[in-house]
């Protein structure tokens, strides 16, 4: 299988995306052709417009589409309403008849490498309750690793260019030895530093609240 980053920004100057759409069906013929069972996942989150391009699975971009009022914390305590909620519900409707239209997959995701920790977003039940969501719903989920164990964004990180988003890419937090059990290398040779925290698999298994 492969994620193709940025799927519907392949044609420039194309605001409504019936050129790239059909640039993907035009390299979609060979591909099909030669690897039949070859499975494609488009960072687009326009279901339909993914599914008319010839993709098998399309992310579902927090920042983007609907999914966003359930990985914005301050948004849901402040502005909540039927309104909003109508909303959701007509938008992700929409997306579960693009499934059955277009045979394709909602790609509910828990975050990426461009994405701020949902764990820095939400808090404890509300993190619950969205990670119940993206496993209830009829869809392909994907989680960001280390979001399992609740890990936070390192917000004093910008390296590479990553900018902001180099805090949710820090390595995973297997333990409580040296660098969280990632690597026994000196910090200074880490690309980039463990976050200083309590927080890491091994602390989860031992958590009987965990789960």
């Amino acid at each position: 299988g492969f994620r193709v980053d940025m799927a519907r920004s392949l044609v420039k100057n194309d605001p409504e995306r019936k050129a790239t759409i059909e640039t993907w069906n035009y390299l979609f013929k060979f591909i099909r052709k030669e690897y039949p069972k070859a499975y494609f996942i488009s960072e687009w989150s326009i279901i339909y417009e993914s599914g008319l391009a010839g993709f098998d699975c399309d992310f579902a971009v927090d920042s983007v589409d609907c999914f966003k009022m359930l990985t914005d914390n301050e948004d849901m305590k402040s502005s909540i309403n039927d309104k909003k909620i109508k909303f959701y519900m007509d938008e992700l409707n929409l997306r579960f008849d693009s499934e059955k239209k277009y045979n394709i997959s909602i790609g509910q995701i828990s975050g990426s490498h461009d994405r701020q920790r949902i764990a820095s977003l939400l808090d404890e039940k509300r993190l619950r309750s969205y990670l119940l969501i993206m496993y209830s719903i009829p869809c392909n989920p994907w989680l960001f690793a280390g979001d399992e164990i609740g890990m936070k964004q390192n917000t004093n990180l910008n390296k590479y260019g990553g900018y902001n988003r180099t805090g949710c890419r820090t390595p995973f937090q297997w333990n409580n030895e040296k660098n969280k059990g990632f690597s026994k290398a000196t910090e200074s040779n880490l690309v980039l530093p463990v976050n200083k925290d309590n927080i890491s698999l091994e602390n989860c298994l031992n958590d009987e609240k965990a789960s």
